[in-house]
């Protein structure tokens, strides 16, 4: 038994040093690469160009990190000889559990958060109660207690359903549970009091859903209702029927003897914990987002109601999921706006029944009951397939039947990998390892020797092959447009965390900023990292030590699809949130650790506290507690209070319906519905109008990726989008940005296919009515609303004249002459010929002798704070520098109208790549000279001395 404690302790002390030296390395890996330059390799401007950031440093951080802890875990497993076989057994009990995942979910929210959850702190005095009381009843007491939160809260909104107008608080709810628990104890010791509430908790919990069908709202003083669609009506109180009828069921099986939770608990009471957790939205009360919401369903209505050919006419951008969650929205929702939320909270559910029936199938009910008030199902849709994948290719029947699990991982990786590419794929890669075993073992064996004469086996995987083969073209197209997205994504999408400023709740007691920007740097990079590592340690484990080869694959499956998910989900961290896009896989890396842990605790064996301990704080990082939803969006009020902004609609042309929305919103919702009324509605747009949102509602068809300022930025993506137009014949409208569109932009000025119709504000296809020449005279100097865009342009040409040796490739260099004299403060570049502003669309300008002013800063939403950079004494490096802050290069010229035009920069460290294209009076005009003034705080000063200037053409799309 020693030997056992010693080596187990090793690994741990190990891990945690590894964990320690490793938060300590990624900051200075940190302050050495934050304000390094990020190198280029094409002209795509947003963030990472605008920030001045280098996001590939940053994304290379998790990759370097996960990849040398795992090599050197796993050198210390070997070398130390801490994977011997070892037959030695523990005993874990359900109170350690308890305890350990109340305590971590306190002290980590209070320490991080300072939030105080009343239902943890309730919890934990019963804990302390029974253990005194009576120790072997920790289990049951705390499951009956928070059964018999969710319990009140069914029984909460039965009495709202039926007229109850008021509120409840969760402290309340909360208290009450408390003081029924400790009663209960104090009365009888007998576990079956407690298994006995437990039952009569489980008739009352399904009414929770009731607030699925939630329809009273508070507008102008006044209770008014907003019908809801019957066939969400039906299904739901069928669902409560259906999940009451089987609380009854198990109270008369078990009343009279309850055994234990595994007979007791339901499934109904799990769906509904699960769900009432994660339901969200505002009921009828429309979003203003016109964007990310109708993402989530935009392919459902292009392909199946508007007649649009994926990948042929329409791509479903980053994958098929919006066909899936968007047949839901159509099918409960009648695809009307204010339906939006009460449809997405059927989909979840869906899944969420999916999820919870897989859980029973491989875990005891104490773990199930335990993820169902834990696990949050979030809104983000692309996640959603992740943890039901998972869960089917982890379930042991289906792994003992190898046939069935690759046909199985054969069949979601097909699925998934349409419904969102890059997570299908890092599920496929990391179960990879455990495929491949599987076909070893299946031929090892002899089963498959014999399987294959068998008829059936041929046919069931000619009906699984039907599906992928049909859907090949599918395959293909989201392949095509992966390439084409691809090179963009860094550039286009990268957002670092390093430089962000932290959240204002975050560690808000203390006042030390260094050590907090310290601390959530180290949670955003070492939590991800860590779960990579620990992937690896249980790998080891469980195939070195506990000889389960299976159980170690699945260990293993984390990591890798961490490892293949990096390359998105840590391209883009959004402000004020720890994980960002790595959430999903973060919350299946958790089901995946209980699954892990439940066998290690059924094996007796392993450091299965501590596990479940990383498993917990995993989670409360960022508070993701399932259980700390139950007071979110409104489910404790009796009506949804509608902003003194909305107004009430019931207009279903747009699609709206009825209900409220944002005053502001609807006037300009029903705006462009008047134009586009005007226009031909069986002809297809792209960029015609801002949003998704705005194309779902009006009915339009769109091309290609219909969205043009949010999406079309690099040389790739522009090329496929030319592509799908020249195709199409699509009609182009005005949301499109000279200055994040360049490539794009130009060309539609320049490539003659295009001609702007200044009548009918829009690019109509030329089909041979004008010439070339005549087309470049006509789109020439036009005006779009995003002109201003490419005027004052911040930090991105000194990031990309920082990259111009790696973006020379793209360019070919003007030999036009110039000479350049000084005209007070400013220098005048008179060309020895005119140039044609196609003709030389950038200019590169290098100055020198430049004062280099530092300021340390960081951003919050990209606006940049200025920092004491004293006070943070070595951790200086922590912080983004900003150089020659205030100072602006000023480039103008008079275009063949006569009109002056110009383009400011900062500029940053004196080495600048201005677009001067993207500037409404350069592109297609004939420039003579060019006069260049700096500016320090909007007043001129004396222009540093040039060193270089280069006048260059980028590379045209064909």
């Amino acid at each position: 038994m020693n030997q056992v404690k010693n080596a187990e302790r090793k690994r741990l002390i190990f891990f945690v040093g590894m964990l320690i030296l490793g938060a300590i390395c990624i900051l200075g890996y940190l302050a050495f690469t934050g304000n390094t330059n990020q190198t280029f390799t094409d002209v795509v401007i947003e963030h990472t160009a605008g920030d001045g950031s280098n996001k590939s440093a940053e994304k290379n951080l998790f990759y370097l990190f996960s990849i040398i802890g795992a090599v050197v875990y796993g050198i210390y497993f070997t070398v130390r000889k801490l994977g011997q076989s070892i037959d030695s057994l523990k005993q874990f009990k359900g109170r350690s559990f308890v305890l350990i995942a109340l305590l971590v979910s306190l002290c980590t929210n209070l320490i991080l958060y300072k939030k105080l959850s009343v239902i943890v702190l309730a919890a934990l005095i019963l804990v302390a109660f029974l253990s005194v009381i009576n120790e072997a009843n920790t289990v049951h007491g705390i499951s009956f207690m928070f059964l018999s939160i969710y319990g009140i809260c069914g029984l909460y909104r039965l009495a709202v359903f039926f007229g109850v107008n008021r509120a409840i608080s969760i402290n309340v709810i909360a208290v009450v549970a408390l003081i029924i628990s400790l009663a209960i104890g104090v009365i009888n010791k007998d576990s079956k009091i407690y298994l006995r509430g437990m039952l009569v908790s489980q008739l009352l919990i399904p009414f929770a859903l009731l607030v699925f069908i939630a329809s009273k709202y508070t507008y102008n003083g006044e209770i008014v209702s907003i019908h809801m669609p019957k066939r969400i009506l039906v299904l739901v109180v069928a669902i409560i029927a259906g999940f009451v009828a089987e609380a009854i069921y198990k109270i008369k099986n078990n009343w009279a003897e309850p055994k234990s939770l595994q007979n007791i608990l339901s499934f109904g009471a799990c769906v509904s914990i699960m769900s009432f957790n994660r339901f969200s939205g505002s009921g009828s009360i429309m979003p203003t987002d016109l964007h990310h919401y109708y993402e989530n369903v935009i392919g459902y209505s292009q392909i199946f109601e508007l007649g649009q050919k994926p990948f042929s006419e329409y791509i479903p951008v980053s994958g098929m999921y919006s066909v899936l969650h968007g047949a839901f929205f159509a099918f409960f929702g009648h695809g009307l706006a204010t339906f939006y939320f009460v449809s997405a909270n059927m989909f979840y559910l869906a899944v969420i029944f999916v999820i919870v029936f897989l859980l029973r199938k491989q875990l005891s009910a104490e773990w199930v009951l335990l993820i169902s008030v834990l696990f949050l199902v979030t809104d983000y849709n692309r996640i959603t397939l992740i943890v039901p994948v998972i869960l089917l290719l982890t379930w042991p029947k289906t792994i003992e039947n190898r046939n069935l699990w690759l046909k199985a991982w054969f069949l979601t990786s097909f699925i998934h990998g349409l419904y969102y590419p890059v997570f299908g794929a890092a599920v496929c890669m990391g179960f990879l390892p455990m495929g491949i075993w599987q076909i070893y073992r299946y031929a090892k064996n002899g089963e498959l020797a014999n399987d294959i004469k068998k008829p059936g086996f041929w046919g069931w995987w000619i009906v699984c092959f039907i599906p992928v083969l049909a859907g090949i073209p599918l395959l293909l197209g989201t392949l095509k447009h992966m390439l084409a997205m691809g090179s963009q994504t860094i550039y286009a999408d990268g957002i670092n965390r390093f430089g962000q400023i932290i959240p204002d709740g975050f560690m808000s007691y203390i006042s030390n900023l260094p050590f907090k920007l310290a601390v959530y740097y180290i949670l955003t990079y070492t939590v991800l990292i860590s779960i990579v590592w620990l992937s690896v340690a249980l790998f080891l484990y469980n195939g070195k030590v506990n000889k389960s080869m299976e159980t170690a694959l699945i260990s293993l499956s984390v990591g890798l699809m961490f490892l293949v998910a990096f390359s998105y989900t840590v391209v883009r961290f959004d402000y004020y949130d720890i994980y960002s896009r790595s959430d999903g896989i973060v919350k299946a890396a958790f089901v995946v650790l209980i699954v892990l842990v439940s066998k290690m605790v059924k094996e007796h064996r392993g450091n299965a506290h501590w596990i479940f301990a990383f498993a917990i704080i995993i989670l409360s990082v960022v508070s993701a507690e399932g259980f700390l939803q139950i007071d979110s969006n409104e489910k404790l009020q009796s009506s949804y209070a509608v902003p003194e902004s909305c107004v009430y609609v019931a207009d279903y042309k747009p699609r709206l319906g009825e209900g409220f929305i944002e005053a502001d919103t609807y006037d300009y919702v029903m705006r462009t519905s008047d134009y586009m009324d005007t226009l031909d509605k069986n002809q297809s747009y792209m960029g015609i109008v801002d949003s998704f949102g705005l194309f779902y509602l009006c009915d339009m068809k769109g091309d290609s990726v219909m969205e043009v300022l949010n999406t079309i930025k690099g040389y790739g993506a522009v090329e496929e989008t030319v592509d799908y137009l020249r195709r199409n014949d699509t009609i182009v409208g005005l949301n499109v940005s000279p200055f994040y569109n360049y490539y794009f932009y130009h060309w539609l000025l320049t490539s003659g296919d295009y001609i702007f119709d200044n009548n009918a504000r829009l690019f109509i296809p030329n089909a041979g009515q004008l010439s070339q020449e005549e087309v470049l005279a006509n789109n020439k100097n036009i005006s779009l609303p995003l002109d201003y865009q490419g005027e004052n342009i911040g930090k991105e040409s000194g990031s990309f004249g920082k990259s111009i040796e790696t973006l020379s490739k793209i360019f070919t260099e003007n030999q036009t002459g110039y000479e350049m004299s000084d005209e007070g403060n400013s220098v005048s570049i008179q060309f020895a010929e005119p140039i044609n502003g196609n003709d030389a669309d950038f200019a590169y300008i290098e100055f020198e002798s430049l004062p280099n002013d530092v300021q340390y800063i960081l951003y919050d939403f990209h606006n940049p704070l200025v920092q004491d950079a004293e006070s943070f004494g070595p951790l200086k490096g922590l912080l983004k520098r900003q150089y020659n802050s205030g100072m602006k290069v000023v480039v103008s010229w008079i275009n063949d109208n006569g009109e002056e035009c110009s383009q400011s920069c900062e500029m940053d460290e004196g080495k600048l790549l201005l677009p001067l294209g993207s500037r409404r009076g350069w592109l297609l005009n004939t420039i003579s000279d060019i006069t260049i003034k700096v500016m320090q705080d909007d007043k001129e000063i004396e222009v540093p001395e040039i060193k270089e200037i280069k006048f260059l053409k980028l590379r045209e799309v064909e």
